[in-house]
């Protein structure tokens, strides 16, 4: 597992270790101080809020959508200049927005999550090139115990024998949709017992887990100290761990997308346009008020941003 310290790491270095293993840590870019302000910030908008909808998200876990409406804190990471160049040597290309920026704090007695692949939503043949890159952010300790995100290195490489499309149908069938039938209360019941494979627990993680064992494909789980952030490729085989703890593990994710793809969030709603006005040009332009040459992205036959003029002209 390639750690790099935060003071001396170089894009040539984490580039690299994409290319090998699919995945990096950088450590220290957030004092601990910094972290559990963070942390303590996000859960209190969270307090009282609602658990996962299903297994893919987790029962135990809460999940903060629509990040950069809600807080200011994520505003100097998603914009560092060395991450956006990590990102663009890997996508290819210096047009890409923000796609899935969420707060996951993930509970005690929670089921590790399905692995899958963060492309496997978009309906791309295998191999193509990479579309997606992500950063998971520790606000809290990722330990061995409470829900560090287990990875499979070296899973991202296209076209290899040995490389399986891990992601079965089921991961992506209505996540976002609440299944209140009495199958699914079942569910919620028998989730309180951690077994994977256990009663209730869906049929998919069992198929994913045959095909990791039968293709002799081993993960780690993806320690960090709280400050850190690990980088990984969209084509990366992965997910959330089992929580075994007695108090919640707190991350996020700040994931990209290439310019030319439909983010998973669609941030020009999530994020009111007075909001929008307010934070830098740099943002604005991954939140999706930008344009990706010759012309797509644009409104009314205008550069998206124009749109926000009149708002910025308030503050």
């Amino acid at each position: 597992m390639a750690r790099f310290s935060a003071a001396t790491v170089t894009a040539d270095q984490i580039v690299s270790e994409l290319e090998k293993t699919g995945y990096c840590i950088v450590e220290g870019i957030l004092s601990s101080d910094e972290a559990t302000a963070t942390r303590d910030e996000l859960r209190a908008i969270l307090n009282g809020g609602p658990t996962g909808r299903n297994a893919f998200e987790g029962y135990k876990t809460k999940r903060m959508y629509g990040l950069f409406a809600k807080t200011r804190r994520f505003d100097r990471l998603a914009t560092m200049p060395m991450m956006l160049e990590v990102i663009e040597r890997v996508l290819g290309s210096a047009f890409f927005n923000l796609s899935a920026p969420t707060g996951i704090d993930i509970g005690p007695n929670e089921r590790p999550q399905i692995p899958h692949r963060d492309d496997g939503k978009y309906p791309l043949p295998i191999p193509h090139q990479e579309v997606i890159m992500n950063t998971m952010w520790a606000l809290d300790d990722f330990t061995e115990h409470n829900g560090a995100t287990l990875v499979w290195p070296g899973s991202q490489i296209r076209g290899d024998s040995k490389d399986v499309n891990f992601t079965p149908k089921e991961t992506h069938t209505s996540v976002l949709t609440p299944d209140r039938s009495a199958e699914n209360r079942q569910q919620r019941t028998a989730h309180a017992a951690p077994q994977p494979g256990g009663q209730g627990f869906e049929s998919g993680y069992a198929a994913v887990q045959k095909a990791i064992v039968d293709a002799d494909v081993k993960p780690i789980k993806a320690t960090m100290s709280k400050g850190s952030v690990m980088i990984y490729k969209g084509s990366l085989l992965h997910g959330g761990g089992m929580n075994t703890t007695t108090q919640p593990r707190m991350g996020v994710i700040l994931e990209y997308c290439a310019g030319w793809l439909r983010p998973q969030e669609n941030h020009l709603l999530a994020v009111p346009r007075e909001i929008a006005a307010a934070v830098s040009p740099k943002l604005q332009e991954l939140l999706g008020y930008n344009m990706v040459p010759p012309f797509i992205g644009y409104q009314d036959g205008r550069h998206p941003r124009e749109i926000l003029k009149p708002y910025a002209a308030k503050l």
